[in-house]
């Protein structure tokens, strides 16, 4: 039960600032951020990720996708498609020696990564192209001969 008059609460209440219900979750989620990625840091091991980085242009006759692989080479990439989806997984491993007067250091780190872009435009799969240069995987997915037809232009009448 409350004990303070009934005008009291009421003028707490009227100079109380608004709070917004989304901020108290907003910090909630910045601090579990914050305890997550410090407890990587602390623990003194590296969290390996890798997920290529994609550019995808569409062209009159076709899509060009070029994926930055870089310290990968062609045998490390596996590249298929299937029901109009590219599918592009690969694994890339590092290692990293370090020596010293009176230590020996060495960090290896891995990752696989796997990336899946689908199509709705019709491809002609037996002409995919793709080539392997300086760390940059380019593609080449033509569109199938369905899909290169011209839009038939129409005549918009006007009524009486």
């Amino acid at each position: 039960m409350n004990l303070r008059p009934l005008r009291w609460t009421r003028e707490l209440e009227l100079n109380r600032p608004f709070t917004n219900p989304y901020n108290s979750l907003q910090k909630e989620m910045n601090r579990l951020m914050e305890t997550f990625l410090s407890e990587g840091e602390s623990s003194g091991t590296e969290v390996a990720t890798f997920s290529p980085s994609l550019d995808i242009t569409e062209e009159d006759k076709g899509f060009r996708v070029s994926v930055e692989l870089p310290g990968l080479t062609e045998n490390d990439v596996d590249l298929s498609f299937e029901k109009n989806v590219l599918r592009i997984k690969g694994e890339k491993r590092s290692a990293h020696e370090e020596k010293g007067k009176n230590f020996t250091r060495v960090e290896r780190s891995y990752g696989s990564f796997y990336r899946a872009i689908p199509f709705s435009t019709e491809l002609d799969e037996s002409k995919i192209e793709a080539n392997f240069d300086k760390g940059i995987l380019h593609i080449f997915l033509p569109k199938a001969a369905s899909a290169l037809k011209e839009a038939k232009k129409i005549q918009i009448k006007a009524t009486k």
